[in-house]
């Protein structure tokens, strides 16, 4: 639910999402964020190129490489959480139901 908040749904409208939708807006969320990152290591690593750091200071390329992969802990507990919120859906649908 917390990454629901984050991508700017309500309560009511994460509740009546469809998995398909929370998984396009995780997917645009997740892209917002990889451009996010870009423009800040660009935004940086044009401020020390400006200040002129030194001739060892690392090519542009570096600085934007995207984040690291996650590991497959992190990629468990992910797959945790979405089960967790599957079965969360299903039984408030089921009371909702009846």
């Amino acid at each position: 639910m917390a990454a629901a908040v984050e991508c700017g749904l309500t309560p009511d409208e994460f509740w009546n999402a469809t998995l398909r939708e929370l998984e396009i807006l995780g997917r645009a969320r997740r892209s917002r964020e990889a451009a996010s990152y870009r423009r800040a290591a660009w935004t940086a690593w044009h401020v020390a190129a400006l200040m002129r750091v030194g001739a060892d200071f690392p090519p542009l390329a570096e600085f934007l490489e995207p984040p690291r992969p996650l590991t497959a802990e992190e990629q468990a507990e992910r797959a945790r959480d979405h089960a967790a919120m599957i079965e969360l859906r299903r039984r408030m649908k089921e009371n909702r139901d009846g």
